[in-house]
């Protein structure tokens, strides 16, 4: 394993077939060439950059030859003007689809300490039958409210511009 700013960049360029997770930050993509990417991996950080961001991201990978990306982030992030729609910059260089991985999301695995009753658990009860009802595929679309876990195959164009 490899992680930015332990060891120089030149191990890395040197020996980038001796480690089997690299763990990179965006902004010093400029700085190597890479001789292979496997998968690139994004959890809850897009929606935190700006559009322009995550298209230099999203680019900069599929231009290096990654063919997989995995995404888990929110397509619109509400506390985020800056990124109107991630699911469509993503679009413009890998083929989405959502794929299932937990019965919930995430973050909605809360589980109250003590015993709770009364109108409260009633309330809990509604809330993780609603949460159910979406993580079990009846909201299916990519744009969906919260986070989705997207997996994306490079597109074909992108593939035909690269063999160029």
């Amino acid at each position: 394993m490899w992680i930015y700013g332990e060891t120089p960049l030149a191990i890395l360029a040197d020996q980038w077939d001796s480690f089997d997770f690299i763990f990179l930050p965006n902004f010093a993509f400029g700085d190597i060439s890479f001789p292979r990417i496997d998968l690139t991996l994004n959890m809850v950080s897009f929606q935190e950059m700006t559009a322009t961001q995550v298209e230099f991201y999203v680019s900069a990978v599929e231009a290096a030859g990654c063919p997989t990306l995995y995404s888990l982030n929110m397509w619109k992030p509400k506390y985020n003007p800056q990124l109107n729609d991630l699911i469509a910059i993503m679009r413009r260089h890998y083929d989405l689809r959502k794929i299932s991985v937990l019965e919930r999301a995430h973050n909605d695995f809360f589980v109250p300490r003590t015993s709770p009753s009364g109108p409260w658990l009633s309330r809990v009860r509604q809330a993780l039958r609603q949460m159910a009802s979406f993580s079990f595929g009846r909201r299916s679309d990519l744009y969906s409210s919260g986070y989705a876990h997207l997996i994306g195959r490079v597109t074909a164009r992108a593939s035909v511009e690269r063999a160029r």
